[in-house]
């Protein structure tokens, strides 16, 4: 297994050789910041889903989190993942927020809602980008 790995846009990275966790939780961690589902990444390595379920909780316990989003901040934080270009992430960003912004989408209580569109509750993936905007402005 490779020490470095790397995301197919090349904006994250995440040493997989760490002083936190085992290589495997990683990179279920790393994969969950991509936005992978544990059946997708159990689908990747031809194992079961529960396996992957069992290791992310292992991790989480062992500092005391309570979702997969706390894990990743965490490890961003003590660098195990890290964005390759920072300030192209940070652009991005921001770019894809005024895009959300722009495309109008009505809450609810807003008297000219549609009532079948519905706001999906954000992915793992979204809520990770938002905690670092934080992260990279403080």
């Amino acid at each position: 297994m490779e020490d470095i790995i790397e995301d197919p846009a090349h904006r994250w990275k995440a040493h997989l050789k760490n002083n936190f966790l085992s290589p495997r939780q990683t990179q279920f961690a790393f994969w969950s910041l991509l936005g992978m589902t544990d059946k997708e990444m159990a689908k990747e390595l031809a194992i079961s889903h529960d396996t992957i379920r069992q290791k992310v909780k292992q991790a989480l316990h062992k500092y005391h989190l309570k979702n997969r989003t706390q894990l990743v901040a965490e490890l961003i934080r003590h660098k195990v993942i890290e964005p390759v270009m920072a300030v192209v992430l940070a652009v991005s960003i921001a770019i894809n927020s005024v895009v959300d912004m722009r495309i109008g989408i009505k809450r609810e209580g807003d008297p000219n809602r549609e009532p079948t569109r519905t706001l999906r509750r954000p992915t793992t993936a979204r809520r990770i980008e938002q905690t670092l905007v934080i992260f990279i402005i403080a």
